[in-house]
């Protein structure tokens, strides 16, 4: 019987598999937990701000003097402003791509899901900026540097590094911080330390085991409660969203979306 000299590909016999999951990268977003939405009516308007120096006065004699009257004092704000930016991407998807392939690529679904990640991975990638951002917070006031890295872990000390920048923002803004922003790779390097695994034992291991099985930042954070009663923080975030730094149609550079 005659039979083919080349090897005939049948997509419809076969099978495909994605080499990285969109749906597990955006459970690992962080962003709008670090920087809240604020909800607004307008595109872009004005709003008065009343600054720290109208608030807190400097400390003064409150007496009232004989047959005299109280001090008296009045506070002054400005203004400031915002706008708005619209965002948005698109996805081409072709009826006959469907319909040829549609039965072992949900084309569809996979197009809705790259337009959903595509949004959400600026956002977070936006965010990750604005809090790095050091035109903004800047090194004298609310920032301070880990002498020893946390991977040296015979001699970093996470408590005191953790402990300074607590000292830092509030000499520096006079509120306290309440969240500890880490990747997943500066939260293992943290809780590998001899200082943390000391602290930690037996706890440490349940918390890697958390964070390898993918489970989302609600059940990690349940877990690191007496970590987070330790660092004096109420929050724990572990960023380990990741982004794709290459152009189109060149090898995928994979790089983390938060800082270490």
């Amino acid at each position: 019987m005659g039979a083919p000299n080349t090897a005939i590909t049948r997509l419809d016999l076969s099978l495909s598999y994605g080499e990285f999951s969109l749906e597990a990268n955006m459970k690992k977003f962080i962003g709008l937990q670090v920087l809240p939405p604020l909800a607004v009516e307008q595109e872009g308007a004005e709003f008065p701000k009343i600054d720290v120096e109208s608030l807190l006065t400097k400390v003064e004699d409150t007496r009232r003097a004989a047959k005299g009257t109280y001090t008296r004092d009045e506070f002054e704000w400005t203004k400031d402003s915002y706008a708005v930016a619209e965002h948005g991407v698109e996805e081409v998807v072709d009826d006959a791509e469907v319909e040829r392939y549609g039965d072992i690529i949900r084309v569809e679904q996979i197009a809705s899901m790259r337009l959903v990640n595509r949004i959400l991975q600026r956002l977070e990638y936006d965010i990750a900026a604005a809090v790095f951002d050091t035109g903004v917070w800047t090194g004298a006031a609310l920032t301070t540097a880990v002498a020893t890295p946390w991977t040296n872990a015979g001699a970093a000390d996470p408590v005191a590094n953790i402990d300074a920048a607590h000292e830092k923002v509030n000499a520096g803004c006079g509120e306290d911080a309440n969240t500890l922003v880490v990747t997943k790779k500066a939260f293992t390097a943290m809780i590998r330390t001899q200082r943390l695994e000391a602290l930690l034992k037996y706890d440490a291991s349940e918390l890697l085991i958390a964070l390898n099985a993918g489970q989302n930042q609600n059940m990690v954070s349940e877990i690191v409660s007496g970590l987070k009663d330790l660092l004096q923080v109420e929050r724990i975030l572990v960023g380990r969203g990741f982004k794709n730094t290459a152009n189109q149609g060149l090898a995928p550079a994979l790089s983390r979306v938060w800082d270490d």
